[in-house]
């Protein structure tokens, strides 16, 4: 009998609170939304995932972003997107994908 570690479908928002980079422009560090990501499927999921992505995120409304989520051999992909941005604190979702296959590398 084959037996698989999935993940549940999870959709969470994040706060972080930032400082602006030299030219203004917010940021989330990559590690900051990587731990989020992680920690929160770890929350609804009872599994710790190996999160990925890009680079850090914009602190803009509407900017998105996939980042890989990894348990096991299985590979998730993350649709993470900014819902708000009031002063320095940026307010972003993600959401795990329900079948993993569709992770970027």
């Amino acid at each position: 009998m084959k037996t698989s570690r999935t993940l549940v479908v999870v959709a969470v928002t994040a706060l972080a609170t930032l400082a602006a980079c030299g030219d203004s422009t917010l940021e989330v560090e990559q590690t900051d939304v990587e731990e989020q990501i992680s920690s929160g499927v770890a929350e609804k999921a009872g599994t710790t995932p190996e999160v990925s992505c890009p680079g850090d995120l914009t602190g803009e409304v509407g900017e998105e972003m996939r980042c890989s989520a990894t348990v096991g051999s299985d590979a998730y992909g993350v649709s993470v997107k900014v819902t708000d941005v009031d002063g320095k604190d940026v307010d972003f979702s993600w959401l795990v994908d329900e079948e993993p296959g569709d992770a970027p590398s």
